[in-house]
């Protein structure tokens, strides 16, 4: 996975949460909240998703509506989640009968979408009528 940090973002982050709420300081349509350890971010209309950024002591997990990845990297968590805060990234969802079972996310790359990775749940209501549905938010400038 490859992420670019949004330009302002601190490059070396000591305190990732610290890095992450100044960037969306610049941003006050932001509709954010969180903890010394967490930072959540929601759509701004119905075409977005939820993002959130947790801090787990060394460990970094982003979750963006379904989808989640944990890293050990500051840097690359925060590069992922502000990421899926722009245009450069969206979510891919498969719905039956509008409960969510899988979750794809993925970043635009010289044109193409290109998959970070799948989220699944095994539990899927496979009788009901099947959908697939793309969200991608457009908070942050395209990084």
């Amino acid at each position: 996975m490859q992420f670019k940090v949004v330009p302002g973002e601190l490059r070396e982050p000591g305190d990732p949460i610290a890095a992450i709420q100044a960037t969306l300081r610049r941003y006050p349509q932001a509709q954010a909240e969180g903890t010394a350890h967490r930072v959540s971010v929601a759509p701004l209309n119905a075409e977005g998703f939820r993002v959130a950024f947790t801090d787990r002591g060394g460990r970094y997990r982003v979750d963006c509506d379904g989808w989640h990845a944990e890293f050990r990297d500051a840097t690359l968590a925060i590069g992922c989640f502000t990421s899926a805060l722009s245009p450069k990234c969206r979510l891919k969802v498969w719905r039956r009968g509008g409960e969510a079972y899988s979750w794809e996310l993925q970043t635009l790359s010289e044109g193409n979408w290109a998959s970070v990775g799948a989220v699944t749940n095994w539990l899927i209501p496979f009788w009901r009528p099947r959908e697939i549905v793309i969200l991608q938010n457009r908070l942050l400038e395209a990084a």
